[in-house]
């Protein structure tokens, strides 16, 4: 853990993170015996977005949209993840921004899933271990719209439907592991998903659940829950 913070929130950034690393080898059945990035996964943490920023474009050689708030990128031999401190205000944390971002980079390192599920893995692990954060309770209440004003899984899953992949993506693992399966379904579903099923026949292989159903038992739970 490495940046431009007081040493002491660098230090309390790594407990974090090394959190963040037993709750994932836990759901996703990763022994932590054994490594999980080539090399180590090396944190970067700025005190404000015009470092980080800076950052992006003398290592990446490109330009940080400005909604994003957090990333990982891979090199040769090691990873890294990039997050700004929030500005005083920000409905976002960066206890919440890192623990998003090493669960980004966790599942990266075990092979290629969509966007919207690595997001919403760690959002979800964000929003239980900083459940205060204003944010999380944003992207649930968008979340609860979508679900309110048509089908949400087509929202996630069709790119001419609109909406935020990594919100919507957060909303449905949010739904997912209240069912039966649990978070150890989330495991199965990753296995599904990097063989390049289409993430609604993943689903069903998994859950068991057709899209129609999908689409209805997850939008019924998330006006009644947000």
């Amino acid at each position: 853990v490495m940046g431009t913070l007081p040493l002491n929130e660098l230090d309390q950034a790594g407990l974090w993170a090394e959190n963040t690393l037993k709750d994932l080898s836990r759901m996703f059945g990763h022994s932590q015996r054994e490594a999980v990035w080539r090399g180590k996964l090396t944190i970067h943490l700025f005190a404000d977005r015009h470092e980080y920023t800076e950052h992006a474009m003398v290592v990446e050689s490109r330009e940080i949209p400005r909604e994003v708030q957090g990333h990982q990128f891979n090199m040769i031999e090691t990873t890294y993840a990039a997050v700004p401190k929030p500005q005083e205000g920000s409905p976002a944390t960066l206890k919440g921004l890192l623990v998003e971002q090493v669960a980004v980079a966790f599942l990266a390192s075990q092979g290629e899933t969509p966007g919207w599920f690595n997001a919403g893995v760690g959002r979800l692990l964000a929003a239980r271990s900083d459940p205060k954060a204003e944010i999380y309770r944003e992207y649930r209440h968008q979340v609860r719209e979508a679900a309110s004003d048509g089908d949400p899984v087509a929202a996630l899953l069709d790119d001419k439907a609109g909406g935020d992949p990594s919100v919507l993506g957060f909303g449905l693992v949010d739904f997912l592991v209240t069912l039966r399966q649990g978070e150890k379904g989330l495991a199965n579903l990753a296995a599904e998903l990097r063989k390049k099923t289409a993430a609604d026949k993943a689903i069903q292989t998994v859950y068991g659940i057709d899209r129609k159903a999908l689409a209805s038992s997850w939008a019924q739970w998330a006006v009644k829950k947000y």
